[in-house]
């Protein structure tokens, strides 16, 4: 019998997380409002909404601060510690890539109002053009914070003719800001829903229409308002040519460590660490990828 991989990861069922969590606050006979007071009696605040995502599934913790507040919930339910943190498993966050074809499984649970935006922004019937490669670039500040995004995409043509692409940002957690766009290379911002909450939903516009099998370049930059930040995971819907994530770190903060991880349905899931000695960024490649995730995560 051969050895098991250390580098392959066990992926949680969906409801592991939150399960545990709600089993844990039945069995303490505790409410979510008293468990808000108490970490924001601990410094450790979370909103009540942000609670009830967690509970239910919705979304979980994945921010630095949020992880603290579930070492707090560990204490507070006089559970073991790792007792609900083991169970999240790799990192669920949505990359702030246009949605293009099926929306992701981590969108899931925000499929209805996704579908909606994209309706009301005229993509109701797709939007003829597929993703071939994807370069996303993250900036991280001295103060640990995510400030921008970019993303620079190839597109291919699918169709007779097609003009235009979607936008979509849905933050993992509600209490987290939605960025707001910045430059836009290959296109310029035609739309932008100003009333869909905890959503950045827009439609960009090509810098002229496309025909069947022409191909383009778009790319667009997401400002942040900061918040400390440990990974970043990218989704991909079909096989792409190639993702590349590149992590920039300002020289005076560093991360002490990290490493990169990826699941497909031929490789399962990975993660293998990274020498950092030396370097001022990150980067994770694959080719030939997908459909599943890939990511970077990192150590202060």
């Amino acid at each position: 019998m051969n050895a098991p991989d250390p580098h392959r990861l066990r992926r949680p069922a969906e409801n592991d997380f939150p399960t545990a969590f709600a089993r844990a606050l039945t069995s303490q006979g505790r409410t979510l409002e008293w468990l808000r007071s108490r970490l924001a009696d601990r410094g450790t605040p979370v909103s009540l909404a942000t609670l009830s995502y967690w509970r239910s599934g919705r979304s979980r913790p994945e921010r630095l601060a949020s992880l603290d507040a579930l070492d707090q919930i560990e204490s507070l339910l006089r559970l073991e510690p790792g007792h609900l943190r083991n169970r999240l498993g790799p990192s669920r966050r949505v990359g702030p890539d246009g949605a293009s074809a099926p929306i992701p499984d981590i969108a899931a649970m925000h499929a209805d109002s996704i579908g909606d935006a994209l309706r009301r922004l005229g993509f109701g019937d797709g939007w003829g053009m597929i993703d071939l490669s994807t370069h996303v670039v993250l900036r991280i500040d001295a103060d640990r914070a995510l400030r921008r995004v970019s993303t620079r995409t190839l597109w291919r043509c699918q169709h007779d003719r097609a003009d235009a692409l979607p936008l979509i940002y849905v933050p993992s957690d509600p209490d987290e800001t939605v960025p707001t766009i910045g430059l836009v290379r290959g296109g310029t911002v035609e739309q932008i829903l100003s009333d869909t909450p905890n959503m950045l939903a827009a439609r960009i516009a090509a810098d002229r229409p496309v025909r069947w099998g022409e191909e383009i370049v778009v790319e667009h930059e997401l400002e942040f308002p900061g918040v400390s930040d440990d990974c970043y995971e990218h989704h991909v819907v079909r096989r792409m040519q190639e993702v590349l994530i590149w992590v920039q770190f300002d020289p005076a903060r560093l991360p002490a460590s990290a490493d990169v991880y990826w699941h497909d349905a031929d490789d399962g899931s990975r993660i293998e660490p990274v020498d950092i000695t030396g370097l001022t960024t990150l980067h994770h490649r694959r080719r030939g990828f997908g459909p599943g995730s890939l990511g970077i995560r990192w150590r202060w």
